[in-house]
């Protein structure tokens, strides 16, 4: 006969196990001031020495999870009556429900998994839960000044950032900035510089309530500009039901000293259409930027005008006139003005090619 009859531990959550009470050992109500749950553990199967990791989460009936707690303790040798004690979140209402799952992280190689589950109601006995469980998690978009900015690109020194948080759960939708978190890292010369969280209240910061496709806006603006030097900037959030969403982390730079930098165009020669750039520092933008497309005889052929910005100004040309008529291939000049700034001194000027 073997001495260990079993390949693998076996935890489990004793059906019919699980009880929840106040901190009195009374129904749990608002007024209670923790929540304790017990329930049997057991293991059938071979003892291990790996710890024991407990995971409960408690969700609102709509389902929005409210609280999140992970309790360690030694795993069972065969069966243990356990009880974990939770803070009582008071200002919810209706009923709550209560899911408690063995090993959330897979760290304990068991013979199955489908007993490490469990689920109580402060309304009584409940077998799973009266929603499916959101596992999807959201999506972060951030914005400089209205412009999806590369790495280390300039920026103004007091730039409006946009942070749109969207989720595909159309049945939590987000009315305030609850577990969205803005960091900042000044520029130093040390790799440990500590991050900054920024303060999302006050008259620089404003929000927009998700609608019905459930996209939160968050709109934040630094209440005095920035000084000149490298920032990392890292925003953090979570959908209602606890998912995380991908970090977004970036740098950029701000030189408060107005600066043209030299114009480029991409593709150049081109055939189809071609970029035009222009990055600009400075602390405050030209109102408007204008590129003007001239024939090698110095008659102006197109003329395109975006509003100025403290950054990437970009143009895109394909190659034809005002009128849209197909311009013959060639080479052409481009010249760049600002106007209300002092930015651009003298206009900035290439040439492009137009192929077939």
């Amino acid at each position: 006969m073997a001495v260990f009859p079993f390949a693998r531990p076996d935890l489990a959550i004793l059906p019919g196990s699980l009880r929840l009470t106040g901190n009195r050992g009374d129904s749990l109500t608002a007024r209670s001031d923790s929540v304790v749950l017990a329930g049997i553990i057991a293991n059938y199967g071979r003892t291990t020495n790996i710890p024991l990791s407990v995971r409960i989460r408690r969700y609102t009936a709509a389902g929005q999870l409210i609280r999140e707690q992970r309790f360690t303790r030694p795993a069972p040798l065969y069966a243990d009556t356990l009880r974990w004690v939770l803070p009582n979140e008071k200002t919810t209402t209706g009923p709550a429900y209560f899911e408690l799952l063995l090993d959330p992280d897979d760290r304990i190689t068991e013979s199955s998994k489908a007993n490490n589950r469990a689920e109580i109601s402060s309304a009584g006995p409940a077998s799973g839960l009266p929603f499916t469980p959101d596992q999807i998690a959201p999506i972060l978009d951030v914005s400089f000044d209205g412009l999806h900015i590369t790495d280390g690109d300039i920026v103004s020194p007091q730039p409006r950032v946009d942070v749109l948080l969207r989720d595909d759960n159309t049945r939590l939708l987000r009315t305030d900035t609850t577990n969205l978190e803005l960091y900042l890292q000044r520029p130093c010369t040390s790799a440990s510089c500590p991050y900054e969280r920024l303060s999302l209240r006050g008259s620089t910061v404003s929000w927009t309530a998700a609608g019905a496709d459930n996209a939160f806006q968050l709109h934040y603006q630094p209440p005095t500009p920035l000084p000149d030097g490298l920032y990392t900037f890292e925003v953090r959030g979570s959908d209602l039901s606890g998912n995380q969403a991908a970090p977004y982390q970036i740098h950029f730079t701000v030189q408060t000293q107005p600066e043209p930098r030299a114009a480029t165009a991409y593709p150049n020669p081109f055939g189809r259409q071609t970029r035009i750039s222009l990055l600009l520092s400075g602390q405050t933008p030209p109102s408007t930027a204008t590129l003007r497309i001239q024939d090698l005889t110095g008659r102006t052929v197109r003329t395109l005008t975006v509003a100025g910005r403290i950054g990437l100004n970009e143009w895109v040309w394909d190659g034809a006139d005002a009128h849209g008529t197909r311009l013959p291939v060639g080479s052409y000049i481009f010249r760049i003005d600002a106007t209300d700034s002092p930015t651009l001194a003298v206009p900035l000027t290439g040439r492009l090619i137009l192929q077939p």
